[in-house]
């Protein structure tokens, strides 16, 4: 008797065991294929790691961590959650000039605008070309705003909202939140979070965090083929050390077609743009053939001039620029414009640095023209 009570006893045991674990596995599967969906969906990370992006600005002499805008802290921090509850390890964090050719390939995620971020402006403007850009405003060019294509323009009303101090503080801003097949590597993603100031990077990272699902719908209406890319606009409300809510304004799809392959082969180029006016300011950059490197900037100055340009992978444009341009001043936060005092020994220290990398000019078009 006692023994079937015991063996009964047991088996009850066994049951709620099996019944507990199942309800726990079953939990596990519920939260990770149907809870998180909707991010699973806005993000469509591929199979790579994940590769976090963020500027890390000049520090003084007595410290040594870097000097990172709060704004961008939190939306890290955002992301980091986000990345936790679908499961990827803690991504690695880089700053846009130390991404080697192989983390360029990984799932991408580049926190902050291309006026300071040199990672999303090569994104936006050598992958996309005029598909979406941060420009100056017309009205007033010391504004920026987003322009997609040759349409619709969004400002930020943070240039415009009353400046209010303490904890009773209310501003706005607009943000883009874009994700799109890697151009280094389509079997991946990039994910662009960049405000047109700090205030909507923040905010754009936590509408991702809290407002996944009502992305995801809106990418259901408005997008034929929302896993290839998409790119919103939202607009950001701030109150109180917190994003007191956030809107999607606009939502359009990015066909790959669109995405330029970044891998490819082409030009770095130095241009003096005005050399009759100041020889001394300087551009450099990537272009895919020798013709483009000139004819983009006489659209602007008829009298540019190429000084020197070496075969070169889009994917070495920044090292590159970060390696010759280390010590001048830079002339503008949009492009790379440098002041230079002597052109020979900038010259020569570019012959140098390309003379160390694998030669290329059997990869182009066509040779490029002598050095």
């Amino acid at each position: 008797m006692i023994i079937a009570q015991s063996f009964s006893f047991l088996l009850l045991a066994l049951v709620v065991g099996f019944a507990v674990g199942l309800f726990v596995a079953r939990r596990g599967w519920y939260d990770k294929f149907v809870i998180n969906r909707p991010l699973r969906r806005v993000l469509n990370l591929g199979p790579g790691d994940v590769r976090l992006i963020i500027v890390h600005h000049p520090v003084g002499t007595n410290r040594f961590l870097p000097n990172v805008a709060l704004e961008d802290v939190v939306a890290q921090k955002n992301v980091l959650e986000v990345l936790s509850e679908l499961e990827f390890e803690v991504p690695k964090i880089f700053h846009p000039e130390n991404l080697s050719e192989l983390d360029q390939k990984m799932n991408l995620i580049s926190i902050g605008g291309p006026i300071r971020n040199e990672f999303t402006r090569r994104i936006l403007s050598n992958a996309l070309g005029d598909l979406v850009q941060f420009v100056p405003s017309a009205q007033v060019p010391d504004q920026v705003e987003i322009r997609l294509g040759k349409g619709q323009v969004y400002q930020s009303a943070s240039y415009t909202d009353p400046v209010r101090n303490g904890v009773k503080s209310r501003n706005r801003d607009t943000a883009l939140l874009l994700r799109m097949p890697n151009p280094f590597n389509a079997a991946n993603a990039v994910v662009v979070i960049a405000g047109i100031r700090g205030l909507g990077t923040w905010g754009a990272s936590d509408c991702l965090r809290k407002s996944a699902k009502a992305l995801a719908r809106e990418l259901d209406k408005k997008v034929a083929r929302p896993k290839a890319g998409f790119l919103a606009i939202i607009e950001v409300e701030y109150e109180n050390f917190d994003i007191r809510y956030t809107t999607v304004k606009e939502v359009a799809g990015i066909e790959k077609s669109a995405v330029c392959d970044l891998s490819s082969v082409g030009f770095l180029y130095i241009i003096q743009i005005a050399p009759d006016l100041d020889p001394k300011r300087l551009k450099l950059g990537f272009a895919g053939k020798y013709d483009q490197c000139l004819w983009e900037q006489r659209t602007l100055v008829s009298t540019a001039k190429v000084l020197r340009i070496w075969p070169c992978r889009q994917s070495w444009e920044m090292a590159a620029i970060a390696a010759l341009t280390c010590g001048l001043v830079h002339r503008s936060t949009q492009d790379e414009v440098f002041e230079c005092d002597e052109i020979d020994a900038l010259l020569a220290r570019g012959d140098a640095f390309f003379d160390m990398l694998p030669a290329l000019e059997k990869l182009l078009d066509q040779p490029p023209p002598q050095r």
